[in-house]
């Protein structure tokens, strides 16, 4: 059903916007209290956020990253929350 097509693919758009928000954001206020890492890798996440199969290789190893600091900011979680 294509409306159905439709609704999946703009609520999955949606989603990636608010990631790529909250990734800016954690970068924006949280940047010190990440490792270089983490932020070399939520860059370059950003950097490719429109292509998929660059975000599909990188996501394993920022997924374990983020979930190792997300004590150590709000925004870190919440970007975790959202990946």
């Amino acid at each position: 059903n294509a409306e159905f097509g439709l609704g999946q693919f703009l609520a999955v758009r949606q989603r990636r916007l608010q990631l790529k928000d909250r990734v800016k954001a954690a970068l924006a206020k949280s940047s010190a209290a990440m490792t270089p890492a983490l932020r070399g890798g939520l860059e370059q996440w950003l950097e490719f956020s429109d292509d998929r199969a660059v975000t599909e290789k990188i996501a394993p190893g920022l997924t374990e990253l983020l979930q190792a600091e997300k004590a150590a900011a709000p925004e870190i979680a919440e970007v975790l929350r959202l990946a």
